[in-house]
């Protein structure tokens, strides 16, 4: 299986990354992070040797991109954060829940 999570490389995103990877060999992880708000990029270091992980900077906003993504994936599991005083915050999550809707009935 292959899951697609956004904001791996906060501390929520980094622990479950972790988790899955150390204990369900049957994933494969696709990591899209902006690298802003909430992001560690230290984090994305533990996984760089490993086979089952890549990694893929961009935000949950580019529409294009994360269509693109989601298309290979079996699960999605959006863990990003934002700043809650941003009005992007309301809109990146309504993108991502058309994507995600998108992804279980495609068109």
């Amino acid at each position: 299986m292959k899951a697609l999570v956004t904001g791996g490389a906060g501390f929520i995103g980094f622990n479950f990354i972790r988790y899955i990877l150390n204990n369900n060999n049957n994933f494969e992880i696709l990591n899209l992070d902006a690298l802003k708000y909430g992001s560690d990029p230290a984090n994305l270091k533990n996984f760089a040797e490993n086979d089952r992980y890549s990694f893929v900077q961009g935000d949950i906003s580019n529409y294009t991109l994360v269509s693109e993504l989601i298309k290979g994936a079996d699960a999605v599991c959006e863990l990003c954060s934002r700043n809650p005083c941003r009005q992007e915050h309301l809109s990146s999550r309504g993108i991502s829940a058309k994507q995600c809707e998108w992804c279980i009935h495609p068109s």
